[in-house]
């Protein structure tokens, strides 16, 4: 596929792409850019699943990267993974990398795709090249790394799983229904809750047609992925930050009132 063509297929060999894990799990996932280009792992944010690296599809055939976009487990294509840790994401990675004969390669996360890219470094140090982390939370158990989020933020990361998980279901349950029934209008709520600047970022026509696609996507097999990724989120992460020793780069908006730039200093200081 050339630049600037879009690429929104949902069933191209490219997008829909599956695999085996060493457990038997299925795991899908996605290339976008350059095939034959430096290898980057993308790991997608919440509400979204391996269409997310569309984003990421004309800079890669630019800079000849090849983006290789996952799903974590219970996303797209990717079956569920009971009791697993943000940690154990190192393991689909790996499956993943030597299905395609990539002995190294390098991660870019957005938002909290952040944990499961630091977690990988922490689990394949000898692989990974270097880490971008676009909009990444610090762990919530950290007091320091709140300051500033917003209280909206507060209740569905860190209140909700933490004291009343059996209420996320029914949330979810909602904004998956309206994913599948009214994309733009689950579009329009994420954008409410964001600076002018991102705003208008995600309701360019470009960038709201992978967020619609990315949010269907995640809810493919139901809800329990997110929910569980929200419960692993507000708990411990099961790794130091600091012990990671790959070189890592993070962008974080200063008006971000779900990640705060207090992540990003923290993620900083620790790192």
């Amino acid at each position: 596929m050339r630049e600037g063509e879009r690429l929104t297929e949902r069933h191209s060999a490219d997008v829909d792409r599956t695999l085996r894990a060493r457990d038997g799990r299925q795991i899908g996932f996605a290339s976008f850019g350059d095939p034959e280009g430096l290898p980057v792992f993308y790991f997608h944010g919440l509400v979204s699943s391996r269409l997310e690296g569309a984003l990421a599809h004309a800079a890669g055939l630019r800079r000849n990267v090849r983006i290789v976009a996952l799903d974590r487990p219970g996303f797209g294509l990717s079956d569920p993974r009971p009791g697993h840790r943000i940690v154990d994401v190192a393991d689909d990675v790996a499956d993943v990398a030597d299905a395609l004969g990539l002995p190294q390669f390098s991660l870019a996360s957005v938002s909290t795709g952040g944990p499961f890219a630091l977690a990988t470094a922490a689990r394949l140090p000898d692989r990974v090249r270097a880490i971008s982390l676009i909009s990444s939370p610090a762990p919530y158990r950290e007091p320091s790394s709140l300051v500033g989020m917003d209280i909206r933020s507060r209740l569905m990361l860190v209140w909700l799983p933490r004291f009343a998980p059996w209420l996320l279901g029914p949330i979810w349950k909602r904004l998956a229904q309206l994913s599948d029934r009214d994309p733009a209008g689950l579009l329009r709520m994420v954008a409410d809750t964001m600076p002018s600047s991102e705003r208008r970022a995600i309701s360019s026509p470009e960038i709201a047609e992978v967020f619609m696609d990315s949010a269907y996507e995640a809810f493919r097999s139901g809800i329990d992925g997110v929910v569980m990724e929200q419960r692993l989120l507000a708990r411990d992460w099961g790794f130091a930050v600091g012990q990671i020793d790959t070189p890592v780069w993070l962008w974080h908006g200063e008006e971000d009132g779900a990640s705060p730039v207090t992540m990003a200093r923290w993620l900083a200081a620790e790192l």
